[in-house]
């Protein structure tokens, strides 16, 4: 009955939150990738339902692709890079940009009971083929917890745009949440 409670709350959730970025949607974890390990990931992005705000939200139906590449380097610091990509809603292929993300987290030697490590992403991005590059990029803290069954994470980014007509900061606070039952199956929200 405990776990039935928990998985239709958390189901119930998708219904009274939603999220819209550009290429990626992520609420990153404390550690680092391992020295001299070197991942890819790639992230898929589709925007079902464009903004009210936009005069056709059928325009804002793009298929976005985002190729992460991070690599290791020591026990606390990793480098990773990003390649944006998009179809347009009429299929067409862009190219959107590049970042750059080094991250360090704290050492496990100094026993803190949270973890914690520190994202700054650095690069530039156009929105659509039609729009200009703007330099931007974020700072991202990252806090986490796990207590048991259950897994926080808390990235409180301030994000900015350096160039460009949308020039200024902004805060954009991101949280995650996950309970794991028998060390099998895992339900959460980001």
């Amino acid at each position: 009955m405990k776990y039935s409670a928990i998985i239709i709350c958390l189901l119930l959730m998708q219904y009274f939150a939603q999220a819209q970025a550009d290429n990626e949607i992520q609420v990153y974890a404390s550690p680092t990738i391992q020295h001299n390990w070197t991942i890819f990931e790639l992230h898929s992005n589709y925007t079902f339902k464009g903004s009210k705000y936009l005069t056709d939200p059928k325009t804002a139906r793009w298929t976005n692709e985002t190729l992460e590449i991070t690599h290791g380097f020591g026990k606390n610091f990793e480098i990773g890079f990003y390649t944006f990509t998009a179809f347009s809603p009429a299929k067409h292929f862009q190219w959107l940009g590049n970042q750059i993300r080094p991250r360090v987290t704290i050492p496990d030697s100094w026993k803190w009971s949270l973890g914690a490590s520190l994202s700054a992403e650095f690069g530039f991005f156009r929105p659509s083929d039609t729009s200009r590059y703007v330099w931007q990029g974020e700072i991202r803290p990252i806090i986490d917890k796990t207590n048991g069954d259950w897994y926080f994470s808390f990235n409180p980014n301030i994000d900015f745009v350096l160039t460009g007509s949308e020039k200024g900061a902004g805060f954009s606070p991101q949280f995650k949440t996950v309970y794991t039952m028998r060390q099998k199956i895992g339900f959460g929200i980001e």
